[in-house]
């Protein structure tokens, strides 16, 4: 497991830019380092354009792809107005403080959205405090500026072959079409599982684990 620099629990550089080929040449570095490649990328959400990105221009590091919660171009653009309505976060600098300001209230506002069971919120909430009070970075500000960016270039469908996993309970990603992904990767299979929100990996892992072992340990579709 990594972050993708300015999303976990380290600061990225004062001069990394949260560009979209930034984040594909951070992780592709990374891969470089580990044995027993190729690997199979699982990124989820937005993030999956950086597995896409890579698996496009290294076919060598990527065997097969994982996405989770990830949208189509034109949904993640949707999503990111849902996201940041009034335009504040994608202003330079302004974003960014008034992200640092209200960062703790955002995150609980965040999975009350995108949590299928809300009976996990004040879990999930707590454990992101926990880490903002030891450090824990959430650059979203700096993400929408220039990530969600238009990248097609970047986004040409990959040739590898790709699981989605799509939680049908996230109210975040209400207008998205769960098979969004399949335009990254015509060869995939869908996985809907109806009481997952935002992250089907973390609110249903038993169910996740298992299509992603069957998918992991099965013969290419081609």
């Amino acid at each position: 497991m990594f972050e993708i620099p300015g999303f976990g629990c380290s600061l990225p550089r004062i001069r990394f830019r949260f560009s979209l080929p930034r984040a594909a040449a951070s992780v592709t570095r990374f891969l470089e380092q580990l044995p027993d490649g190729p690997h199979v990328l699982a990124m989820p959400c937005v993030a999956g354009y950086v597995a896409v990105a890579i698996a496009n221009a290294r076919p060598d590091l990527v065997s097969r792809l994982i996405f989770a919660q990830t949208p189509s171009w034109e949904d993640g653009q949707t999503w990111l107005r849902g996201r940041d309505r009034q335009g504040v976060l994608r202003r330079p600098l302004l974003g960014q403080l008034a992200l640092a300001a209200l960062r703790r209230r955002r995150a609980r506002d965040w999975y009350q959205a995108a949590l299928g069971d809300q009976s996990r919120l004040n879990a999930f909430t707590q454990t992101t405090l926990d880490n903002f009070d030891h450090g824990g970075c959430f650059c979203l500000a700096s993400g929408f500026q220039d990530f969600l960016s238009d990248h097609h270039d970047l986004l040409k469908p990959a040739s590898q072959d790709a699981l989605i996993l799509w939680g049908r309970a996230d109210a975040s990603h209400r207008r998205s079409d769960p098979g969004g992904a399949a335009s990254f990767a015509p060869h995939h299979q869908l996985v809907s599982l109806r009481e997952a929100g935002h992250f089907p990996e973390l609110e249903a892992p038993v169910l996740a684990l298992e299509q992603i072992r069957s998918f992991a340990s099965s013969r290419s579709s081609r």
